[in-house]
């Protein structure tokens, strides 16, 4: 194992470069129709981590989430149509209602279940994780303080709330392959989100040929190999070694844009001006949303700096989306802003392991045991209102996950609702510490039965 930053950066880059490259040809079809390429990009670098290739922890996958989302959400919102999303409302809000109601009502259930075999105290483990699912983990300590939980119950409970969450986001990714079939059954009412998908596919061929996922991965899988070419070089040159992983995330960018701007050009032949403003467009923005969110204050336990980041991001992309910027989306805008969100979902898994499974059974059957519960609140949900799986995967993730990958599974679903998983994901980190107080006094009550 190495935890050199640009060997890791390498690593994640060749997984998901080659995932987008062979994704795209018609021979690999049947290998990516059950499981979709997001589920390897996610899934690979977990098998990594697992086996030792690369670690479970390190500062390049936080500055990945930091620098790279935000980048990725402006150029994902570019072509957002906000009246088509707002259409959306009624049955988005519900959905996520009936999720964290899944997630309220699972808490106490669990505890019910589970008491005899769990500590006296673990109903406050419990009502700490309630909050981070619907929040985060700044609500997670929260309700933590809130409630004196002991930290003999709460560590066990960081374990689950590592393992359960990316496992049920693996599951929620697979079962995308699934949805024509489940909407099919459920006789569910797509004219809403067919419409947003119109929408956007009219503004992305407005403008001709443009980046595609093929030539996206191409660059990424190009980038990486020279990260590991990069890499070798500096095992010999300790100078080097210091700069490279002092700057890797930096190093790798760069490269990864000047390789992305030499196969447009060999591929496109239309000049470097729509490749560069993309660049330049997505570049902006993290570094503006970063240094905003840097100056709004910081409201303990409820909005921290990257909340802030997220939200100013998604402002902007919003804001530029009203503007002639939007027609970037004809030059493949939002390809590449799901090349570099699909990135961060590869860190997210690299941060997942195998190996802690063993650790605290009880309370990780617990935890799926509760999942399990959330996912059959949202199925009657869908059900009663003939909600599409893509709003209902949307709304999990946003209650279960967060901002940073409710973007990433809802858009995997349908590329059009990655504003609406990163909306409906804010709002649980509004409401999550209060909710999960609600849920920590029932799961007190339960545990006193």
């Amino acid at each position: 194992m190495s935890s050199n930053p640009i060997f890791i950066l390498a690593v994640l880059m060749l997984i998901e470069g080659c995932i987008l490259y062979f994704s795209e040809q018609k021979s690999a079809a049947k290998f990516f129709r059950y499981l979709p390429s997001m589920f390897w990009i996610y899934f690979l670098p977990m098998m990594a981590n697992t086996a030792g290739i690369i670690p479970s922890q390190s500062a390049v996958y936080g500055n990945i989430t930091k620098f790279c989302l935000p980048a990725s959400l402006v150029l994902l919102l570019l072509s957002v149509d906000i009246r088509a999303i707002l259409r959306l409302g009624k049955t988005a809000l519900a959905m996520m209602g009936a999720g964290v109601a899944g997630i309220i009502v699972g808490g106490p259930a669990v505890v019910l279940i589970y008491k005899h075999w769990l500590p006296a105290d673990a109903w406050k483990a419990i009502g700490a994780l309630s909050a981070s699912w619907i929040g985060g983990s700044a609500n997670m300590i929260a309700v933590k303080e809130a409630t004196n939980t002991p930290d003999s119950v709460f560590l066990p409970a960081v374990i689950v709330d590592t393992i359960i969450p990316y496992a049920w986001m693996g599951i929620l990714i697979a079962l995308s392959a699934l949805q024509v079939r489940f909407d099919r059954w459920n006789k569910s009412n797509t004219a809403l989100i067919d419409d947003l998908q119109a929408r956007t596919k009219a503004v992305s061929a407005s403008g001709g040929a443009g980046l595609t996922t093929r030539a996206a991965g191409l660059s990424i899988l190009v980038t990486g190999v020279l990260c590991f070419v990069l890499f070798g070089v500096s095992q010999f040159q300790p100078a080097i070694h210091e700069a490279i992983s002092r700057n890797a995330l930096l190093i790798g960018c760069i490269l990864a844009a000047a390789v992305l701007c030499v196969l447009w050009q060999i591929s496109n032949g239309q000049g470097l001006g729509k490749i560069l403003a993309m660049i330049g467009v997505s570049v902006a923005g993290a570094i503006g949303s970063l240094y905003i969110a840097g100056l709004m204050p910081v409201v303990n336990n409820l909005v921290n700096t990257m909340t802030w980041t997220i939200i100013i991001a998604t402002l902007l992309g919003i804001g530029l989306s009203f503007t002639p910027v939007r027609s970037l989306e004809s030059a493949g805008a939002s390809k590449l802003g799901f090349a570099v969100l699909f990135f961060v979902l590869a860190s997210i898994g690299a941060k997942a392991s195998f190996s802690h499974i063993a650790a605290s059974p009880i309370l990780l059957l617990a935890g799926a045991t509760w999942v399990g519960i959330h996912a059959v609140f949202l199925v009657i949900a869908a059900r009663l209102l003939r909600s599409p799986l893509s709003l209902a995967a949307a709304a999990s993730q946003a209650a279960i996950g967060g901002p940073a990958s409710a973007p990433v599974v809802a858009g995997i679903y349908h590329p059009a609702l990655a504003p609406v998983g990163l909306l409906l994901a804010v709002l649980g980190n509004i409401v999550g510490t209060f909710l999960g107080l609600c849920c920590s006094y029932l799961c007190g009550l339960a545990g006193k039965i």
